[in-house]
C-alpha cells in the first residue's frame, strides 16, 4: 500500500495539478451533493424531532395518557384512575384557547392541578413563582417580551365564553411546556381552564406508575374500570398524521440527496475516464518499470477517493453553513401547522456528517472503479507504441434499443398497476416507492435509447447543417456519431439535466395556476370574519351567536355563509372537521378544488340528510385509505353515524397543509348530529356597490373586542400563497443545489471533451480551418444535442408530473402544473449552460498553436 500511495504523490497529484479547471469542476460536483446530503436529511430530522419534543413537552414525564372525546370527558373519571392499583400520579389536563384584546393570534390555554403537574412536565420559571391558586397565570417569557407584558400585571383573556382578567405570577424560559405552540401558551389552574372553555371536561389524564409496575396490566385495569368511550394508551404512542408525512419527508429528502451526489460521482467517473486516456504513455512506463495491474488500478482508485474526500470536507462545511443560512429562514411550522408543536429549528444530526463522509467518498470510489480498471489493463508495448484507438462511429443495436423499450413499458406498466390496484390496500410506504421506481425506470429506458436516436440524426443531419454552414455543420453533424461513449456521455447528462429542469419549473412555478384555480373557486367572498386563530382558515374561539346573526342581518350584507371547524371524532382517528353551508355556497359560485368523484352529484349529496354524506381531503384519501363510495364512521353524541364519501378534494379546512386529515360536510346535517349551533367563520358577500373597505371598519370597531377578525380576499390569498411559498422554497432550494450539481457536470463533460478531441483541432486547424469554425463547429453540435434532449426531456417531464401528482400533490394537497413558458424557460438555461460550458474552452483551444495541439496527449 506504501508503494501505491508513493504512485499516487508523484503521478495522481501533479497530473490534478496540471489540469485545474477540470479538477476544481469535479470537485465542486461532489461539494454540491455533499452540501446536499447535509440540508436535505436535516430538515426531515428536524420536522421529526421537533414533534417528538412537543409531545415529550406535553406528556412530559407520563408513562400512560387518558384520551376521550374531542369535546372532552367528565371529570370523575380522574376520581376512578387514582383507585386503580399502580398509578402513582394522575394529573389533569384541559385545553382551552383565548386570546388577548386587540390581538388576533390565539394563546394556548393550558389548564393544570398545580399541587402535583410539575412532577410530570417541565415548568423553567425565568422570573416569578409557580401556581398557587385561582385567577394566576404563567406565561412564556418570549410572548410577555414581545407583547410588553410583565410580571405581576393583569391581562384580560377574551375565550369562546366571554373575557376574564388574571394576574400574570411566573414567566416561563423557553424550555418544556413553554415550547408548546411556538410560546404562545398560557397556563393556568384546570378549573379556571374550563372555566374559559364552558364546560367541566378534562382533555386528557398524565398517569404515572409506581416503581416496578407493568403498564400492560395497569392499561388493562384502566380499562375495565373506565368507560369504554375513553382510551388508555402509552405516553404520546399515537402520532397520527406525522408518521404518514415522515416517511414521505425521508424518502424524498433522502433520494434527492442521493442522486445529487449520484451525479457528482459522475463527474468523478468522466475525470478518471480522461485521465486513463491521457495517461496512457505514463501508465505504460510504470507497467515496463514492474508496477502490477493491481497497484495501477488501486493507484486510480485512491485518486477517486481523494477527490470524494476533499470534495466532502468542503462539503459538509458548505452544508452547515447552508442549514444555517437557508434552514434557519424557513419557516417550517407553517407547512405542518396542523401538528402539535412549536417553532421548527433546523440543527444537523451529530451522526450525518460520518454517514456523510462515508457516502461522499465511498461513491467517488465506486465511480472511479471503472477507469482504474480500464487503466490496469493498458497494454505496455501499446502504450508506449503511443498507439491510440481509432475514432470509429456508431452503430445501432437492436439488442440496447429492446432493452430500453423494455424499461419504458415497465415503467408505464407500474403506474398502471398503481391506478388499477385497490389503493385502500396498499401501505404508504409501499405507494411512494412504487410512483418514484416507475419514474426512475423511465430515465435508463430513454439512456438507453439515446445512441441510436444520436445515430440516426447524426446521418439526417450532415446535408442540412452542411447546406446552412458549409464544411462547420458537416464537421458537427458527423461529430454526432464519433466517440459513441463520450457523445453519449455528453448527452446523458444533458438529458437529466433537462429533465430536471422541466421536473422542477412544474415543482417550483407549476402552483401559480393552482392558486388562480383557487382564486377562482373558493376565495369569492367580499369579507370573511373569524376568531382569532392561527390563520383566516382555522380560527380557534368561535363567533359569539347573537354577533353572527347582528352580522348576517346587516343591510349591506347580500348573503352569509356559516361555518363551523371542529374535530370529529373516527374509530381509525379523528378528522378536522368543516361543517358549511353548501347551498348558499354554490349559490354564490363556489366550489372546491376537486379530486377523485363526481363532483355535481357530490353536492347534491351533501345536502342529502337522510344518506349523510362527506368529502375528505386527498391526504386523508391517501393515509386512510379512502375512496369515493366507501363508508366512515364518525362518533356523534347520538351515537356512531356511517358517512359516504361522496368525493375528495385538495381545499377542505386549510391549502397547502401537510398532515391534515380532513373532511367537509353540510352544517345542517352537522347540526342535527352534534347538537351544535356553533359558528367559526362567516363569508360575506356585500351587496352591489357597497364599500368592502367601509364596511370591515365598521365590523372592526364594532366586535374587536370580542376577538373578531374581519380580512379581506387579498388576505387570504396572501396567507394561501405564504404556505405555498413556505413549501415551494424547500423545493427550490434543492432543485437549485441539483441544477447547479448538473450544470457543473455539463462543464466537466464539454472541457473533457475539448480537451480529448484538442488533437483533431489541431489537425483541422492544420488543414486550413480558422479557430472561429472549430469552436463554430462545437457550438452547433451543442445546440443540436440540447434540441434532441430537449424533446425528450418534455414528454419524460410530463410524465413525471403526473406520477407525481398521482400521490405529492394529494399528500401536500397542491395541484402542480407544466407551465409552457416556464419549462421553455428552464430548457433555455440548459442551453445557455451547455454553449458556456462547450464554447469557451472550445474557443481556447481553437487558439491553442497548431503543433502544440497536434502533439497533445
Amino acid at each position: 500500500m506504501r508503494a501505491t500511495l508513493t504512485l499516487f504523490l508523484l503521478t495522481s497529484l501533479r497530473h490534478s495539478a496540471r489540469h485545474k479547471l477540470r479538477t476544481l469542476l469535479t470537485l465542486l460536483g461532489i461539494v454540491a451533493g455533499v452540501a446536499t446530503f447535509i440540508f436535505a436529511p436535516t430538515l426531515a430530522a428536524s420536522i421529526a424531532r421537533s414533534v417528538q419534543e412537543a409531545g415529550e413537552d406535553l406528556a412530559g414525564r407520563a408513562d400512560l395518557e387518558i384520551r376521550g372525546p374531542t369535546e372532552g370527558f367528565h371529570p370523575r373519571a380522574l376520581s376512578i384512575a387514582r383507585t386503580v392499583p399502580g398509578v402513582a400520579v394522575a394529573a389533569p389536563l384541559v385545553q382551552a384557547v383565548g386570546v388577548l384584546p386587540d390581538r388576533s393570534e390565539p394563546l394556548a390555554v393550558i389548564g393544570i392541578d398545580p399541587k402535583i403537574d410539575q412532577a410530570i412536565r417541565g415548568y423553567n420559571l425565568a422570573q416569578g413563582r409557580f401556581l398557587n391558586r385561582s385567577g394566576e397565570v404563567l406565561l412564556a417569557q418570549s410572548y410577555a417580551g414581545e407583547r410588553g407584558l410583565h410580571l405581576n400585571q393583569r391581562i384580560t383573556v377574551i375565550a369562546p365564553t366571554g373575557s376574564f382578567d388574571f394576574k400574570i405570577v411566573g414567566l416561563l424560559a423557553g424550555s418544556g411546556v413553554a415550547r408548546l405552540n411556538n410560546g404562545d401558551v398560557l397556563v393556568m389552574p384546570y378549573k379556571d381552564a374550563q372555566t374559559l372553555r364552558g364546560n367541566i371536561n378534562l382533555a386528557t389524564i398524565a398517569l404515572t406508575l409506581q416503581p416496578a409496575q407493568d403498564p400492560n396490566i395497569v392499561m388493562a385495569q384502566l380499562r375495565a374500570a373506565l368507560p369504554a368511550s375513553l382510551s388508555i394508551d402509552i405516553a404520546q404512542a399515537k402520532r397520527g398524521a406525522v408518521n404518514d408525512i415522515q416517511i414521505v419527508l425521508n424518502f424524498v429528502m433522502g433520494f434527492t440527496s442521493f442522486m445529487i451526489l449520484s451525479v457528482g460521482s459522475t463527474l468523478v467517473y468522466n475525470t478518471m475516464a480522461v485521465a486513463v486516456a491521457q495517461r496512457r504513455s505514463e501508465i505504460g512506463v510504470l507497467r515496463a518499470l514492474g508496477v502490477t495491474q493491481r497497484r495501477v488500478r488501486q493507484m486510480f482508485v485512491i485518486e477517486a477517493g481523494f477527490f470524494g474526500l476533499v470534495g466532502s470536507l468542503v462539503g459538509i462545511l458548505c452544508g452547515y453553513a447552508l442549514v444555517q443560512s437557508a434552514g434557519q429562514s424557513l419557516n417550517l411550522s407553517v407547512m405542518f401547522k396542523a401538528l402539535p408543536h412549536g417553532k421548527i429549528t433546523a440543527e444537523v444530526p451529530a451522526w450525518l456528517p460520518f454517514v456523510t463522509l462515508l457516502a461522499g467518498v465511498g461513491l467517488p470510489m465506486l465511480a472511479g472503479y471503472l477507469p482504474a480498471r480500464s487503466a490496469a489493463c493498458v497494454d505496455p508495448i501499446e502504450a508506449l507504441s503511443n498507439t491510440r484507438s481509432e475514432v470509429v462511429f456508431a452503430r445501432f443495436s437492436r439488442r440496447r434499443s429492446a432493452l430500453g423499450l423494455a424499461l419504458l413499458l415497465l415503467s408505464v406498466i407500474e403506474l398502471g398497476v398503481y391506478q388499477a390496484l385497490d389503493q385502500r390496500q396498499i401501505p404508504l410506504a409501499v405507494m411512494l416507492p412504487l410512483i418514484i421506481s416507475a419514474e426512475l425506470i423511465m430515465l435508463p429506458g430513454v439512456i438507453l435509447l439515446l445512441p441510436d436516436l444520436i445515430i440516426a440524426l447524426g446521418r439526417i443531419l450532415p446535408r442540412l447543417l452542411q447546406r446552412g454552414w458549409g464544411v462547420t455543420g458537416l464537421l458537427a453533424a458527423e461529430n454526432m456519431t464519433k466517440r459513441p461513449k463520450r457523445m453519449t456521455a455528453t448527452a446523458t447528462v444533458l438529458l437529466v439535466c433537462a429533465w430536471t429542469a422541466v421536473v422542477t419549473s412544474a415543482m417550483n412555478f407549476g402552483y401559480r395556476a393552482f392558486t388562480d384555480e383557487w382564486n377562482a373557486s373558493a376565495n369569492l367572498w367580499d369579507l370573511t370574519v373569524s376568531g382569532a386563530g392561527s390563520s383566516p382558515f382555522k380560527p380557534q374561539i368561535s363567533l359569539p351567536a347573537p354577533l353572527s346573526e347582528k352580522i348576517a342581518r346587516r343591510a349591506d350584507v347580500a348573503a352569509v355563509v356559516a361555518e363551523r371547524i371542529t374535530t370529529a371524532e373516527s374509530p381509525t382517528g379523528d378528522f378536522d372537521l368543516r361543517a358549511l353551508d353548501v347551498a348558499t355556497f354554490r349559490a354564490q359560485g363556489g366550489r372546491f378544488i376537486w379530486d377523485k368523484g363526481d363532483e355535481e352529484t357530490a353536492y347534491l349529496r351533501l345536502s342529502d340528510a337522510s344518506h349523510p354524506a362527506i368529502l375528505v381531503s386527498g391526504f386523508a384519501a391517501v393515509t386512510r385509505h379512502l375512496a369515493p363510495g366507501d363508508m366512515v364512521t364518525l362518533r356523534t353524541p347520538r351515537g356512531p353515524q356511517r358517512f359516504e364519501v361522496a368525493g375528495t378534494v385538495l381545499d377542505t379546512i386549510e391549502p397547502v397543509q401537510a398532515g391534515e386529515s380532513s373532511i367537509i360536510m353540510d352544517r345542517q346535517v352537522y347540526r342535527r348530529l352534534w347538537q351544535d349551533d356553533r359558528i367559526d367563520r362567516l363569508s360575506l358577500k356585500l351587496k352591489p356597490d357597497q364599500d368592502t373597505a367601509a364596511t370591515r371598519r365598521d365590523l372592526q370597531h364594532d366586535y374587536a373586542g370580542s376577538g373578531l377578525v374581519v380580512v379581506s380576499p387579498a388576505e387570504i390569498t396572501a396567507a394561501f400563497t405564504t404556505a405555498i411559498d413556505n413549501m415551494v422554497v424547500v423545493s427550490q432550494i434543492l432543485s437549485l443545489l441539483l441544477l447547479g450539481t448538473l450544470i457543473v457536470g455539463i462543464a466537466n463533460t464539454f472541457v473533457i471533451d475539448v480537451l480529448d478531441r484538442r488533437r483533431e483541432m489541431g489537425l483541422l486547424r492544420a488543414l486550413g480551418m480558422f479557430g472561429r469554425q472549430v469552436a463554430l463547429s462545437l457550438v452547433l453540435e451543442v445546440i443540436v444535442l440540447v434540441s434532441l434532449i430537449s424533446l425528450l426531456a418534455v414528454p419524460m417531464g410530463m410524465y413525471t408530473n403526473y406520477g407525481n401528482t398521482l400521490l405529492m400533490s394529494r399528500m401536500f394537497a397542491i395541484r402542480f402544473t407544466l407551465a409552457p413558458h416556464e419549462v421553455l424557460i428552464s430548457l433555455g438555461l440548459v442551453l445557455i449552460a451547455a454553449l458556456l460550458a462547450a464554447y469557451l474552452p472550445a474557443r481556447h483551444a481553437a487558439k491553442v498553436d497548431v503543433l502544440e495541439a497536434l502533439h497533445y496527449e
